[in-house]
């Protein structure tokens, strides 16, 4: 039995990495009845006091229950109910994942274990939570220990996933060696003579389950069955069958009932579906509970004591007769409004065109998609169509193409409505709808020509349908999908239209066309856009709950004001705007939000010089990107800027290579890979190369449509590389262009960056005072606006001037400012710059980032115990302050030395023996 010591071995380990705030996941896999469910049993015994546990088990007939899994563990734990009810508003798609998260975030100081047993029976649902919450738990003292069996295949797809990705480790539990089986039968079925051991060995095959079950038989006196005389080459269910045989009738028919009910099941749906006498009821519940074989689980609960007897007993009965069960448990349990418990009957009966399991269906798959269960809604949905024969309504083919697009399956979401719309007498309403899906759908597939297509389409037909807020909403997606893909140009042309019909819908359509209209007319150049996002922002943020449809989208009236407000360089109203966003959306679960203003709010950063605070929001959008698959590109080309500037040039690469690798990727994800790779190709001395990468970058500005050059600002260095490369007609053309957007804009910005221009091209034609008075005229504009990173490029430029040009003394002090802004800021890679000038221009090595005196007292001491190896939850505990505390001065020490993670820092100061004391 070396193997099962090993798994009890791995499940002690497990919980002890979980108490000292590590944790991860523990699968085990095996056939049934070797004893899964015992190595659950002893972790919960080792788990003790000292760990909460929250345990669940799957079982055949709730596979198909939202989240059904998880949500008995997490009721054990006190943890938020995944509950999917009629009442509950739409929750927006990966809201229960961000939700579980967070709330495991939250609990992190007090370590958790999840005990899943059965992961083969658990619904997709649950599935796919666990993969997603087993990829983030490290380091949350969290310890998740599963069993399942190799079929059904879904649980093993994902656990040899997350066992590939390093997520989590797998054990095996091996039937019982002969010699184990042997001493199993002796102390248990009495010491039976050497012919009925090896009679009970040959049934058994090693099988903990079946082997007390012959023992149990021995201990009576009864004799085994002949291995001959079964049909199968395992006669398992012969010997759990027998368990049965003694049982008056009426407790048979109530135990075959409850086997078509699930491994545990409420006791009056089991009578009703027997069909049994009110007199009989109690006389059967006590046979099948003397006998062993069922047990309470709670309340009206019974369960079977192991699922290996409900599956004998259920796969005992002939097809039809099943079939009718299932079909009683249809009405019973829709009778007591459970449509979720009874959706799984009805796909069983197989009642084909029979309005109540269609009716039950349908209204469990609608309450799965409100409640975010996607595969599940899917499932009820899906088999809602199988069951509705050659004609099913336009109501559920539309809410089937919702549930497989929400659930990331685009091209069978397409198929559906085009069934759909291939109906002549379709609505016109239900036809618009259609439409827009479609357009969605093949949005999602990548097809973004034919996506455009189809919104037009439906914009076309709502408005000569009268159907005006239709519409307007038709031409806001129409909008979107074109500022995600091609730029702002393409998209004007949507929000004007929508702008126009807006004056007769309500006045929250009217709001967010406000904002739309706003931020695609700001990007396109015009300044009027600002104070349109102002002017929607304060609608919604006077009355956050009125607009909830703002708070979780992508493109809400917040967001977008924040958006135009740090181009605009009103820096402190944009992140004070990002920052309620981000908190309402987080309250509501809005993944999409969250991380649409996650990169917008952590872009006002990066911009306000404070890249910590940044990183540490990109880490946070990280931990839930694979639930916003469209934002994918966004993240890598903010990761690719914020890498770069932090001095990660290769990890930066990388994220360029991201978004490249796209098949379409978008424009204004494009565009920033090509601002990072001009802008190192510039610092690394190579002009033509720079050049060409900002020639990219100014066709793709034009051709999308971008005429706010704060969006991407590439064109101040693109100056530099053309003139640089000797292309001076090119760098005149960038520069023009930079002027006559500083005419009609707010931002200084597009000043800073001309007058820099001018600087160089006066440079090259060798007036070096007209350059320096250019320069001049840049940094007196830095003092109206506060960009810090700006700031210290410009300082540079005047510093490197002055030294090409014989004058180093002078040129130190713009080049030690430079040096402690970009320090300051944790822009290693601008403080490398400004440092090489200053030794150049023989000026005096500024302080280095790691000295530990950059630090004030309690941050030294914060940053001296992470390298001492404590948590956060310790280090609150030794300096008598809210873990809150510590990780706000944790924050300041990944900024003030330019790293991003303990593990950085640990590296950054372990070289100095003074930093591993412990004060």
């Amino acid at each position: 039995m070396w193997e099962r010591e090993a798994v009890l071995e791995a499940t002690r380990g497990l919980l002890d990495a979980a108490r000292s705030g590590g944790g991860g996941t523990l699968l085990i896999a095996a056939e049934a009845g070797l004893g899964k469910t015992s190595v659950l049993d002893h972790a919960r015994r080792v788990a003790g006091a000292g760990i909460r546990t929250g345990s669940a088990r799957g079982d055949p007939m709730e596979s198909a229950l939202p989240f059904g899994l998880f949500g008995q563990a997490l009721a054990g734990l006190g943890g938020p109910d995944l509950g999917v009810g009629t009442e509950t508003p739409p929750a927006p798609p990966g809201a229960t994942f961000f939700q579980v998260l967070r709330w495991i975030e939250e609990e992190a100081p007090r370590p958790l274990l999840l005990a899943l047993d059965d992961l083969h029976w658990a619904d997709d649902d649950s599935l796919a939570l666990l993969a997603f919450l087993c990829r983030r738990i490290g380091g949350k003292g969290v310890a998740v220990i599963g069993t399942l069996r190799p079929w059904p295949p879904r649980a093993r797809e994902v656990a040899g996933g997350l066992v590939a990705g390093g997520h989590a480790t797998l054990e095996r539990l091996l039937p019982l060696s002969e010699a184990s089986a042997r001493t199993l039968l002796a102390t248990q079925g009495g010491g039976p003579p050497e012919p009925v051991v090896a009679q009970a060995l040959s049934l058994c095959n090693g099988n903990c389950l079946l082997l007390e079950q012959v023992a149990r038989s021995l201990r009576r006196g009864e004799e085994l069955p002949d291995p001959a005389e079964g049909s199968r080459p395992w006669i398992s269910d012969e010997l759990l069958l027998a368990r049965f045989a003694a049982l008056p009738e009426p407790a048979l028919r109530l135990a075959r009932a409850a086997s078509a009910l699930g491994v545990h099941f409420r006791t009056g749906p089991a009578v009703e579906v027997a069909r049994l006498d009110e007199a009989g009821v109690d006389d059967a519940l006590e046979a099948l509970l003397r006998s062993g074989l069922l047990r309470g689980a709670g309340g009206s609960t019974l369960e079977f004591v192991h699922p290996l007897f409900r599956h004998a007993l259920y796969e005992d009965m002939e097809p039809p007769v099943r079939a009718r069960l299932h079909a009683r448990a249809v009405a019973v349990l829709a009778g007591q409004g459970l449509d979720a418990e009874a959706a799984q009957h009805a796909v069983r009966a197989d009642l084909v065109g029979d309005p109540v399991a269609l009716a039950v269906l349908e209204r469990a798959g609608r309450a799965a998609l409100r409640g975010g269960a996607l595969q599940t809604a899917v499932r009820h949905l899906e088999a809602a169509l199988d069951l509705s024969g050659e004609r099913p309504s336009a109501e559920l083919l539309g809410v089937l193409g919702e549930a497989l697009l929400a659930s990331g399956r685009p091209a069978a979401a397409i198929e559906t409505q085009e069934r759909l719309l291939a109906d002549p007498e379709l609505p016109a309403a239900a036809r618009v709808a259609g439409l827009r899906l479609l357009g969605h759908a093949h949005w999602a597939a990548g097809d973004t020509h034919q996506a455009a297509l189809q919104l037009d389409a439906a914009a076309g037909l709502a408005e000569r349908s009268g159907l005006a807020g239709a519409a307007v909403e038709v031409l806001l997606d129409r909008a979107q999908t074109s500022w995600l893909t091609t730029g702002p140009g393409d998209s004007l042309r949507a929000v004007t239209r929508a702008r126009t019909l807006a004056e007769d819908v309500d006045e929250s359509l009217r709001t967010r066309v406000g904002a739309a209209w706003g931020f695609v007319s700001f990007l396109c150049g015009d300044p009027a856009g600002l104070e349109a996002t102002a002017a929607a922002a304060a609608v919604v943020e006077s009355d956050l709950g009125a607009h909830l449809s703002e708070l979780t989208s992508s493109w809400g009236a917040l967001m977008t004001h924040g958006h135009v407000g740090k181009y605009a360089e009103r820096l402190t109203e944009a992140r004070r705007v990002l920052q309620i966003a981000l908190g309402a959306a987080e309250r509501l679960g809005a993944v999409e939000a969250i991380a649409a203003v996650a990169l917008s709010l952590g872009d006002t950063l990066i911009r306000a010089g404070l890249l910590g605070d940044a990183q540490l929001l990109a880490e946070r959008g990280m931990a839930i990107g694979e639930l916003v698959p469209f934002m994918a590109p966004f993240g890598a080309a903010g990761g690719a800027v914020l890498a770069q500037l932090t001095g990660r040039l290769e990890e930066s690469e990388a994220m360029c290579a991201l978004v490249e690798a796209q098949p379409r990727p978008p424009a204004i994800a494009l565009l920033w890979v090509h601002h990072v790779r001009g802008r190192r190709a510039l610092v690394e001395g190579r002009a033509e190369a720079a050049s060409a990468w900002f020639i990219r970058a100014e066709e793709l500005t034009h051709r999308a449509g971008i005429g706010e050059p704060c969006v991407v600002p590439w064109a101040r260095h693109a100056v530099a590389a053309h003139t640089g490369a000797g292309r001076l007609a090119d760098a005149q053309r960038v520069l023009g262009w930079l002027e006559e957007c500083a005419t009609r804009l707010p931002c200084r910005w597009p000043r800073i960056a001309a007058a820099c221009g001018h600087a160089h091209l006066a440079e090259a034609r060798g007036d070096v005072a007209t350059a320096e008075r250019h320069l001049q005229n840049a940094l007196a504009l830095h003092d109206e606006v506060g960009l810090p990173l700006e700031h210290a490029q410009t300082l540079i430029e005047r510093g490197r001037l002055l030294r090409r040009v014989g004058r180093p003394a002078a040129a130190r002090a713009p080049l030690a400012s430079a040096l402690h802004l970009a320090e300051e800021a944790g822009a290693s890679w601008l403080a490398a710059q400004a440092r090489a000038e200053l030794q150049v221009a023989g000026g005096r090595r500024h302080r280095s980032l790691d000295e530990p005196e950059r630090l004030t007292a309690q941050e030294t001491r914060v940053a001296d115990l992470v390298c001492a190896g404590r948590s956060n939850q310790q280090i609150a505990q030794h300096l008598s302050v809210s873990v809150n505390t510590v990780e706000t001065h944790l924050k300041h020490v990944y900024a003030k030395l330019g790293v991003r993670s303990r593990v950085e820092l640990m590296g950054r100061r372990g070289g100095d023996p003074k930093h591993h004391g412990v004060p």
